[in-house]
């Protein structure tokens, strides 16, 4: 198999577990960590607010990925220490895409068009995200790679002091 896209409850843990031996010649993969994001009532540990020492995970070097995409990237830890693991040990890395927010359409930048509407909790999420993703991710990537980071739309929301949102 060369290309996966897992779209599912759990992914993240299934993904930290099954796919380092099960996928060796896996080129692209996309996962969908929307669930976990969308459940704003579960606790998850953060790797925002204090100190974070990140778990490392076995080393299996993954010769052909080129592309991971993750929608829905948060600051948990499990998903911060998957997306680590991939970047250290997919040698053929080229693009990384983090999508902060939920796969939801989003204006394209032109003034007629506005953002779908997006909860004041899941929008500072994702601006914290941005900080954990700078913190953990940009300095790890290797030579070459791309890193494209999805936010919120900065026309339609905006950030004042990290406290209030459009």
């Amino acid at each position: 198999m060369k290309h996966l896209c897992m779209d599912c409850p759990g992914v993240i843990c299934y993904a930290r577990s099954e796919l380092p031996s099960l996928m060796p010649n896996l080129e692209t993969l996309k996962l969908s960590s929307e669930y976990e994001v969308l459940q704003q009532n579960v606790e998850y540990e953060s790797v925002i607010g204090g100190p974070s020492h990140l778990r490392q995970l076995p080393d299996h070097r993954h010769e052909c990925l080129k592309s991971l995409e993750i929608i829905g990237f948060s600051y948990a830890k499990a998903l911060i220490e998957l997306t680590c693991y991939i970047i250290q040990n997919a040698v053929s890395l080229e693009r990384l895409t983090l999508n902060t927010l939920p796969d939801n359409p989003r204006c394209s930048g032109e003034s007629n068009k506005t953002c779908w509407p997006i909860s004041k909790p899941l929008l500072e999420e994702a601006f914290r995200t941005l900080v954990a993703v700078r913190t953990y991710i940009e300095g790890e990537l290797p030579p070459g790679a791309k890193l494209t980071v999805v936010e919120p739309c900065s026309r339609c929301h905006s950030v004042d002091d990290g406290a209030s949102f459009k």
